[in-house]
């Protein structure tokens, strides 16, 4: 027994074609037999027969049967060398081949469950995992992962344009690796590309498009500009605007919606404080009684700003 060859070839080599040729030497003379050798398959499983054969005369080897990369990899032949005497026994040497079949990507990776949206809190901490992105292959082999592009939706911010958010080529996984701003991008679109590794580097991909959403959060509270005393004769003119309370609020969305009231001394929120009412989305401040200055010649009105709509939980100046 001989060994020493192993092939490679690509599960959609043709058929009736040759692989290889085996050639034995014998040095006893050819004119008696003895020198004519002879090739066959010794190994007697099916399966290797119905895949293969060999030419008796020239020792060429051919492929009679697809490869199929899903059900062998990998096939050992024993190749027999007879020689072919007139008289006595005839001596036969054997060589073993190695045929290892490398994979076609007839299929090609693909993500089975679409993602095209998810949603990402602005207050995320970098380095945070968020998502795995798993694509898979009816052939075998390892899939790698890679962003093809990030585009951010902005207003022009030289920040905006760097790359917020990195994968793991093996896993799938993507990571924010930039803090993010709701109030400088809402969204960013995301090309994810799913690769597969054939040996035969006959390569194939597939895309996936995604949008990560940024959440907003409350993270600021109205501002008031300064507040200077107002004068106002007793005989103002009833039903009257005497003041506008405008507060800002860097927020977006519900979170940058400021609600007005009058914060009383018991603590209490109320839209009418005295003779004086205020109207709780533009914070108008209107006379709606008479003013008498022999009864009260002053008056100190305190005005809550509040956002998302006046919700305890969200934040206020005065």
């Amino acid at each position: 027994n001989t060994s020493g060859l192993t092939l490679s070839f690509v599960e959609d080599h043709p058929v009736d074609t040759e692989l290889t040729q085996l050639i034995a030497v014998d040095k006893e003379n050819t004119s008696n037999g003895n020198g004519i050798v002879k090739y066959s398959i010794a190994s007697q499983n099916p399966q290797i027969l119905q895949m293969f054969s060999v030419d008796a005369n020239t020792g060429v080897i051919s492929l009679i049967k697809p490869f199929n990369f899903s059900a062998n990899t990998q096939f050992t032949l024993e190749i027999r060398a007879t020689d072919s005497p007139a008289k006595g026994k005839s001596l036969s040497a054997n060589y073993t081949l190695n045929i290892v079949v490398l994979q076609d990507k007839d299929t090609g990776p693909y993500f089975p469950v679409p993602v095209s949206t998810v949603d990402v809190l602005e207050n995320i901490t970098q380095g945070t995992r968020f998502l795995e992105l798993k694509a898979v292959d009816r052939d075998a082999g390892a899939l790698s992962y890679s962003i093809v592009s990030q585009v951010a939706e902005q207003q022009p911010s030289s920040a905006a344009t760097q790359d917020h958010f990195s994968i793991n080529n093996s896993t799938g996984w993507l990571t924010v690796v930039l803090s993010l701003d709701y109030e400088q991008v809402q969204r960013y679109h995301l090309v994810v590309q799913a690769t597969d590794t054939a040996a035969t580097k006959r390569w194939r991909s597939t895309n996936a498009t995604l949008t990560i959403q940024v959440v907003n959060l409350n993270e600021h509270s109205p501002v008031f500009p300064p507040i200077q005393n107002l004068s106002l004769v007793e005989d103002f003119r009833l039903d009257s605007v005497i003041y506008q309370a405008i507060a800002q609020d860097q927020d977006d969305g519900l979170f940058g919606q400021i609600v007005y009231a009058f914060h009383l001394s018991d603590g209490s929120l109320a839209l009418q404080d005295g003779p004086f009412s205020i109207n709780a989305t533009t914070g108008e401040v209107w006379l709606h009684s008479n003013l008498d200055y022999e009864k009260r010649r002053a008056y100190s009105l305190t005005i809550r700003g509040s956002d998302t709509l006046g919700n305890p939980s969200g934040k206020f100046s005065e």
